[in-house]
């Protein structure tokens, strides 16, 4: 079922069809490890926007958790059109990433913290940002991984993106 996929192991599942030594034990711990430093950065507390605020922070904040090396978008490869540049596996390595490894490791990262959280990828043409949904205020929040993890407004993914009411309104872009 949709609900128990687990994205981290299956992004890399789908990276090692491309990339045959790609050795996923090693990612998944790596991975493990994030979440166990972003955990441990969230503390006692149990509020969702802090759990996504220390995520955030351990990707796009510069400090120890992260080797003082902040995970930012390859501006070298803008349109990710470099093989292998869509590989979480690639973005891990680097901190270099793009429009598609930048939030599905946003999305692994916050699904090891905490499943229960609603943070779900959201597709638009050409690009994926993520979609978090505070379960104590009720708020909805677009993210913006390949912009330092910020919120940002729905209509500038629409009209940047140029996603029509069409589109919108069967489900092709635009939904969790």
């Amino acid at each position: 079922p949709e609900a128990r996929i687990d994205i981290g192991l299956w992004t890399l599942i789908v990276a090692k069809e491309c990339d045959s030594t790609i050795d996923i034990d090693h990612y998944l711990a790596t991975l493990d490890s994030m979440a166990s430093a972003i955990k441990y950065m969230v503390g006692p507390r149990d509020l969702d926007m802090v759990k996504f605020a220390m995520t955030r922070m351990y990707l796009h904040d510069t400090g120890t958790w992260n080797g003082d090396r902040v995970f930012v978008y390859d501006l070298d490869d803008p349109l990710g059109k470099q093989p292998g540049a869509h590989l979480l596996t690639k973005y891990m390595d680097t901190q270099l990433g793009s429009c598609i490894s930048m939030p599905t490791l946003f999305l692994a990262l916050m699904e090891r913290v905490d499943s229960d959280v609603p943070f779900n990828g959201v597709q638009a043409p050409m690009h994926v940002f993520c979609r978090f949904h505070d379960r104590q205020d009720g708020t909805a929040w677009n993210v913006e991984a390949t912009n330092g993890g910020h919120f940002m407004r729905e209509e500038w993914v629409v009209e940047t993106f140029e996603v029509s009411q069409t589109a919108i309104d069967s489900g092709v872009y635009m939904r969790d």
